[in-house]
């Protein structure tokens, strides 16, 4: 949902649920599990400064404590109040009742990526990946958790394929300019801000990177020519 980039939120959290969303069957129902549990977490995003309804979910949960999600919908109203070990006591319990739901994966990183233990967060998700290799909300995330540890490499063997398969998606670029930053990866780092920068809605600044990164990689001519190539698609873009 485009509407969660104009909050100030965290661009993982975001990035995340626009890849879950987005992941619905066209055709599911709107009272299935899958659907509630996103809505469930759209709703703890967009209310992240909400902490008020812990009681409530709490009584809800002692009258039915099977039902998943007010569970989910209690464990990120006690992470947004930074209550870490009580968030992870309900995801806990919705791992131990669906160990490889995604949407209860991710909660979990999302609660050790707030508590500042990313090495947990990207050994939870690498665990989930071995099942789904090709989930986009996992690679994405794990990404991120390996960029915290600084596994730099690691990072970018998702965020390389994710760049592929969803090139419309700017959270995929914004997070290898990280990485690239990270690196000192000149070419690559201006290649990926243009791309970020086209999604945005800038192509002056995209057409500026790429003339940078044309004179960074005047000697490599096979790269030069597919910096050229993409520099002409956008300078025709932006004629149009």
């Amino acid at each position: 949902p485009e509407f969660l980039l104009t909050h100030p939120l965290s661009q993982e959290r975001i990035a995340d649920s626009t890849l879950r969303a987005r992941q619905l069957p066209q055709t599911g129902e709107l009272n299935s599990l899958d659907y509630l549990l996103i809505r469930t977490r759209l709703l703890a995003i967009i209310n992240s400064k909400d902490t008020s309804n812990i009681s409530l979910l709490q009584k809800q949960l002692q009258e039915q404590p099977n039902n998943e999600v007010n569970r989910l919908a209690l464990a990120f109203a006690l992470l947004n109040a930074d209550e870490y070990q009580a968030a992870r006591a309900e995801v806990n319990t919705l791992r131990q009742q669906a160990p490889q739901r995604i949407d209860y994966v991710i909660a979990q990183a999302d609660i050790e990526l707030a508590d500042n233990q990313p090495k947990i967060a990207l050994d939870v998700l690498q665990q989930a990946l071995l099942l789904n290799p090709n989930n986009d909300a996992l690679r994405f995330y794990a990404a991120s958790a390996a960029i915290k540890t600084q596994q730099y490499p690691l990072a970018l063997t998702w965020l390389t394929s994710l760049s592929f398969e969803r090139p419309e998606d700017p959270n995929v670029w914004h997070k290898l300019i990280e990485v690239y930053q990270a690196q000192k990866a000149g070419v690559d780092l201006l290649r990926a801000r243009a791309e970020y920068s086209f999604l945005v809605g800038n192509i002056d600044k995209a057409l500026k990177d790429l003339e940078q990164a044309k004179r960074l990689a005047q000697n490599n001519y096979p790269l030069l020519a597919k910096i050229n190539v993409r520099f002409l698609t956008l300078t025709e873009l932006k004629a149009n």
